[in-house]
């Protein structure tokens, strides 16, 4: 009797010792039948070498069932049998003995008790690729034998490590080898859900396999099967990658906690430059670096810019592509411009820090917006339009709470009025928006969420537009384009963090970040179509998703992206350049 799935094994009951049962095949010498049986609780379909089968057979030379009324009577087990159990795969010839041991069980019915016997056996059976045919006899001296027997497929094993790489127009997979594998199928879709059942079948592919021919900027899934004597695995794992997208590891940030942040910016030919600021652990201390990079001479190339204060980066690029960035030095805020291969620093703000945004005006002005912990706290604002630093307060805070990085952003407008972004204060919480537009500072909540991220940019028409992600796992976004704030999810599920948001030349609205449902996908979203379209660009490891790993992203002149973002430990680079 073969119990296949998910079943009970229930107790063998025998009532007596000698007695036939199914699978017999009929006796010799005047012995009686035996009975057999096979209790396998997998699948009729397995991946592994072997199976280990497991069953009862009437048992020879046990005491014979003993009856009490009131309760269980002694199990007096023997010490021997004269059972003698075998195993044979009939499709490939293979063979051997099955071990055993006689076990007595007691049952009751009402005040009735039964202790009856069974001699059960396990047998550890190997299996060829296909389909196998098994037998396990029972046989004993005084003549008298019974068999069960089984089929059981086994197929090949699914391929792990399937990787898909993107390129222009294509993806290339590779997989290591299966070994004995005849031949690989694979499948594709443009859903997550791909499989060998709703997936474009293409057969006889070999490692390393260029898909060409798709479309760039949509997503396509893939699965790997491995096929043996024309059996076919189950599906690999799900591997993705989205066409016209290109990524490379930039910088090491080894030994560092989840404390790191970003910026990025594009001149005119669509070269990158990079600031980026992490933390690394060395023995009790905690030490800050901060790094400025570029691929401007071809490759990539970094410069220590110093340690600072905190975890902060901000980077921008004035007309004449000259770079200055903005981080928490000691003490305070620090504006650096980069002139001859050094850096020229330039205190701001003694008083700055957590956090801070720096941003140029037409003129090349700097601007910069920052936490300041000057008497009580405040949200301040800093800049050297009139030759000298300037600093003024946008609004005082009960405590400073040091939010960290991605948590305050500044834009400028056409005119030179600045544009502040940031997290209100427990209890309000809230989305924050000032600017100086009419003269003085205006301060106004848009969203009464509380805010975790958030980033700011503002158009060609001096509206702002802000991307930001709040408690409840929500990816948002809000503008002012039609003279009053609106604002809309942009995705709901999976935890969206991170974001960071850039504008092409249009006022079109590019939004980086990191998705948490699966493990932090590397995305972004864009309404550049008119509605908003989603693009998955990169899957990310454990390190996504912590409190302060961060994306940044620009648009070049001729509305490519770049994307800076955390992986495997270090600082990435993505492009659809």
């Amino acid at each position: 009797m073969k119990r296949i799935g998910l079943v009970l094994v229930s107790a063998i009951v025998l009532a007596s010792c000698g007695g036939g049962g199914n699978g017999s095949d009929g006796g010799s010498g005047g012995g009686s039948p035996l009975f057999v049986d096979i209790e396998y609780q997998g699948a009729p379909s397995v991946t592994t070498p072997a199976v280990t089968l497991n069953g009862a057979a009437e048992c020879d030379n046990c005491p014979p069932a003993v009856y009490n009324f009131g309760g269980c009577p002694a199990i007096d087990l023997p010490r021997s049998s004269a059972i003698q159990l075998t195993w044979s795969n009939r499709s490939t010839g293979a063979g051997g003995a099955a071990s055993s041991a006689i076990v007595g069980t007691c049952s009751c019915l009402l005040s009735q008790c039964t202790v009856t016997y069974a001699h059960r056996w396990s047998a550890s059976v190997p299996l060829a690729i296909g389909d196998n045919s098994i037998e396990v006899r029972a046989s004993r001296p005084s003549g008298g034998s019974g068999l069960d027997s089984i089929a059981i497929k086994r197929l090949p094993s699914a391929i792990a490590g399937l990787v898909a790489v993107p390129g222009e127009g294509q993806v290339t997979l590779s997989w290591p080898s299966a070994g004995d594998a005849a031949s690989y199928d694979l499948y594709f879709a443009t859903s997550r859900d791909v499989s060998t059942t709703n997936g474009t079948k293409i057969a006889g592919v070999t490692s390393p396999y260029t898909h060409t021919g798709l479309a760039d900027d949509v997503t396509h899934y893939f699965v790997l099967t491995t096929v043996i004597n024309g059996f076919e695995s189950p599906a690999s794992e799900v591997a993705w990658a989205t066409p016209g997208w290109r990524t490379e590891a930039i910088a090491a940030t080894v030994a560092t906690s989840a404390y790191r942040d970003a910026s990025i910016a594009t001149d005119s030919a669509g070269r990158a430059y990079v600031h980026h600021s992490f933390e690394q652990h060395i023995g009790s201390s905690v030490v800050m670096y901060n790094y400025y990079l570029t691929n401007a001479g071809g490759s990539w190339a970094s410069l220590l810019v110093g340690n600072p204060l905190w975890v902060n980066a901000e980077l921008v690029l004035d007309a004449a592509d000259t770079v200055q960035v903005a981080y928490l030095g000691f003490p305070g805020v620090t504006r650096a411009t980069l002139a001859a291969g050094a850096w020229a620093p330039d205190l701001v703000d003694s008083t700055g820090s957590c956090s801070s945004s720096l941003a140029l005006d037409s003129a090349g002005k700097a601007h910069l917006a920052y936490y300041s912990s000057a008497g009580g706290y405040s949200v301040r604002y800093a800049t050297n339009a009139s030759g000298a630093w300037m600093t003024r307060d946008v609004e005082p805070l009960a405590d400073l709470g040091c939010h960290g990085p991605g948590t305050l952003a500044l834009g400028v407008d056409s005119t030179g009025a600045a544009h502040v972004a940031y997290p209100g204060e427990f209890p309000g919480y809230g989305l924050r928006y000032a600017t100086n537009r009419g003269g003085s500072w205006a301060v106004s909540t848009i969203d009464p969420g509380n805010i975790t991220r958030l980033a700011l940019a503002v158009d060609a028409n001096d509206k702002a537009h802000i991307a930001y992600t709040n408690n409840i796992a929500e990816l948002k976004y809000a503008t002012d384009v039609t003279g009053a704030w609106a604002t809309e999810v942009l995705e709901d599920a999976g935890g969206p963090n991170h974001p960071a948001i850039a504008l092409d030349a249009g006022g079109k609205v590019y939004v980086s970040y990191v998705d948490g449902e699966y493990g932090g996908e590397l995305r972004y979203t864009t309404n550049a179509a008119g509605s908003w379209r989603l693009v998955k660009i990169d899957a990310a490891d454990s390190d996504f998703g912590g409190s302060a790993t961060d994306t940044a992203v620009a648009v070049d002149a001729q509305g490519k992206l770049h994307i800076t973002y955390y992986r495997d430990g270090g600082l990435t680079y993505a492009t659809n350049r």
